[in-house]
């Protein structure tokens, strides 16, 4: 039977959804190619965006912990929120109906971000003309959201913010890295992009960090490299919004997650996957 690249990869999706008897080493290949995944396009998001919800894989289930009273965690389709606001896939938009408060969300990394990793997110942002608003995405230590005096957000606890990519839109700010040498300006302002963004953070070993922040508007990208900040093994990212006006709002929208091993790694993993799905084809057919 001839086998075409949309069959190749349902069985991929297959194998790595049910882990298929016979098909350990291309589970165990394949399958971390991308260790983990999610997006506000899973039928799951289509009754709305809860706390405790947790689609996808290699993600510990949304955490709402340290939000406003007033805080707004919706799904916003694509030219959703408000005039102009998400220009991205369907997404998870974070804001707030007071106008000032903070909105957070966050999830667990199963079994942590290692070195030789890297992780993906894409996101857009609006915030009214002449507004402040706030957003960030770190990455922590320490299994939860960082509120106010430095302490978790669920447990009161010990955590730390290893690495940070925020912007504080007061007065024209561009987006900042926030790492082990202080803040970065990185010269891209998201709120003036219409399209919105791509944030590729690789974890190097020696506590090191490469980023890459990607416009979708056509501006060219940003890339740095430099120390984390001090701290435990990074197990949780968060995204966070914060406006400073009653009467307008801003919004964060955020439309996927991923993990994967950095390119060497991957590529040598899908070749060890193809060779293992191979033997296993050839021992059937002489069966």
């Amino acid at each position: 039977m001839k086998t075409t690249w949309g069959r190749f990869f349902r069985r991929i999706a297959a194998t790595c959804a049910m882990g298929a008897a016979g098909s350990l080493a291309w589970s165990s290949a394949m399958c971390y190619a991308q260790t983990a995944f999610d997006s506000a396009t899973d039928p799951v998001y289509n009754v709305g965006w809860s706390a405790g919800q947790n689609a996808g894989t290699g993600f510990g289930p949304w955490n709402f912990d340290g939000s406003g009273a007033s805080a707004v965690h919706e799904i916003v389709p694509t030219g959703g929120g408000e005039p102009n606001g998400n220009q991205l896939d369907r997404a998870w938009g974070l804001g707030s109906t007071m106008g000032t408060e903070v909105s957070r969300a966050g999830r667990t990394i199963t079994g942590g971000l290692n070195a030789g990793q890297t992780i993906s997110t894409t996101i857009d942002t609006f915030s009214d003309p002449g507004f402040s608003g706030v957003f960030i995405v770190r990455l922590n230590a320490g299994g939860e959201s960082i509120c106010y005096g430095g302490v978790g957000c669920t447990t009161g606890g010990a955590v730390s913010e290893r690495l940070a990519v925020f912007q504080f839109d007061f007065g024209d700010i561009d987006i900042e890295i926030g790492d082990g040498d202080g803040d970065d300006n990185t010269g891209l302002d998201l709120t003036e992009s219409d399209e919105g963004m791509r944030i590729d953070i690789t974890i190097n070993p020696g506590d090191m960090y490469d980023v890459t922040l990607t416009p979708f508007d056509g501006s060219p990208a940003f890339s740095q490299s430099g120390p984390l900040k001090a701290g435990g093994p990074i197990d949780y990212i968060e995204f966070l919004n914060f406006s400073n006006n009653v009467t307008n709002r801003s919004e964060f929208f955020i439309s996927e997650i991923s993990i994967v091993p950095e390119p060497s790694s991957a590529a040598l993993l899908v070749g060890a996957g193809l060779g293992a799905l191979s033997l296993v084809g050839r021992r059937r057919k002489e069966a």
